[in-house]
């Protein structure tokens, strides 16, 4: 939805995601990822900084779980985040 230019509806379906993995799982490799998906959403709308949040809890889960190919991936991208709009 997001690539198709309609921000609003997948912001809130990326936030429903959010709140189901976090809420109804405990599964924290979909709640790691509904985050980075929530951080896609919103960079692609310019809110570059509500994007970096959701990327700094993407990187504590990851951080947590140990997985530490994951939370060097989501370190690049917050580095990464708004330099295409500079």
């Amino acid at each position: 939805l997001a690539h198709r230019g309609e921000p609003e509806q997948a912001e809130t379906l990326a936030r429903t995601a959010v709140a189901t993995a976090e809420t109804k799982t405990d599964n924290v490799w979909w709640q790691a990822w509904t985050h980075e998906d929530l951080a896609t959403v919103l960079e692609r709308a310019g809110r570059i900084d509500e994007a970096r949040e959701a990327l700094e809890r993407s990187l504590g889960i990851w951080e947590r779980k140990g997985c530490l190919p994951c939370a060097e991936r989501v370190r690049e991208q917050i580095q990464s985040l708004g330099r295409a709009q500079v």
